[in-house]
């Protein structure tokens, strides 16, 4: 039986947590055999603006990020989600 994997990708609004950059949307997809067998995807409020220039690639706006669930309940989904299954980023 092939082995399930989670494959996980994250949109930030920078390149450095240490300049405040945080994660703004996290897509996961289940991968079992060569096939997606699910998937999860969420925008998530961290408390940071989404610079224009962040946006111009993502497409994601700071409004979108206003009314997005937090990200501390959206990380918790996604952990839910792939339940101790191997994760490749």
């Amino acid at each position: 039986m092939p082995q399930r994997i989670a494959i996980i990708d994250f949109e930030t609004t920078g390149m450095s947590p240490l300049h405040g950059a945080r994660a703004a949307e996290v897509g996961i997809v289940l991968v079992e055999g060569g096939r997606i067998v699910d998937r999860y995807q969420s925008l998530m409020n961290a408390g940071q603006r989404m610079p224009w220039s962040i946006t111009q690639l993502t497409g994601i706006t700071s409004a979108m990020l206003q009314t997005a669930p937090p990200a501390e309940a959206v990380m918790r989904e996604a952990a839910d989600f792939v339940a101790g299954v191997p994760m490749v980023a």
